[in-house]
């Protein structure tokens, strides 16, 4: 249905876009799968630079897909849709790959059934930002807690990762796009790029809520708490 309201025109015009850059995209991504599995033809060097290429594609088609689904929220798509789904499963489905050499532990604590409505594609994305992003910056040996609770209306994800925690005076700015740039000119060493921002929008595009906090677990100076809320189901 076609509108005049300027809000769901860029919604539509992005949603489109995105869509249209997920053809080549995966035509990246076939040609340097082709290359790892010709990898005995490589030098060592070549073989890292392609995987290095094919993580960073991996990475940027997951960006496209949050985008994606808040493009279509915005324009009132489909993908808008709110079920009710139990978060424990999404959280589970979520989870970057375990038991990568070099990347820290993700542990889980959560009850078997937290119902909540969601748009459950965007909620299991936006999920994965966070872990992968709090998996990233945690070093090897130590862990990543994420943890989900209930309070009121509302349940809560929190992810503890084991990085260099952000100052108060930033916590907000993470989430916004404005701010995110003026953190990344003056401190490039804290700033968590716009996966932040994109997961602040599809949570309050479901009448949900992001945030962040410093954790009181942790040394002074380290470690980050981002959390999502979203509505319970009745």
């Amino acid at each position: 249905m076609t509108t005049n309201d300027p809000t769901t025109r860029w919604g539509e015009l992005l949603a489109l876009l995105l869509h249209d850059f997920r053809t080549p995209l995966a035509s990246i991504m076939l040609n340097l799968e082709m290359l790892q599995q010709d990898a005995d033809r490589l030098s060592p060097e070549q073989r890292e630079d392609i995987e290095y290429a094919f993580q960073s594609a991996v990475e940027l088609k997951q960006m496209m897909e949050v985008s994606h689904d808040l493009a279509h929220l915005v324009s009132g798509g489909r993908s808008g849709e709110l079920r009710t789904e139990n978060l424990t499963s999404l959280l589970k489905a979520s989870m970057p790959g375990t038991g990568e050499e070099g990347h820290a532990e993700i542990w889980v604590e959560a009850p078997k059934l937290v119902t909540v409505r969601c748009n459950p594609e965007l909620t299991r994305r936006v999920l994965h930002l966070l872990l992968k992003a709090a998996r990233d910056v945690t070093p090897p040996g130590d862990r990543v807690n994420a943890r989900i609770s209930g309070s009121g209306d509302r349940a809560r994800v929190e992810i503890a990762d084991g990085g260099r925690s952000i100052p108060g005076e930033w916590r907000e700015k993470v989430f916004d796009v404005d701010g995110m740039l003026e953190l990344r000119k003056a401190n490039n060493s804290l700033a968590r790029g716009m996966g932040p921002v994109l997961c602040s929008l599809g949570m309050e595009s479901q009448g949900g809520a992001a945030g962040l906090d410093s954790d009181p677990d942790m040394p002074e100076g380290k470690g980050n708490v981002f959390w999502i809320e979203l509505p319970l189901a009745e």
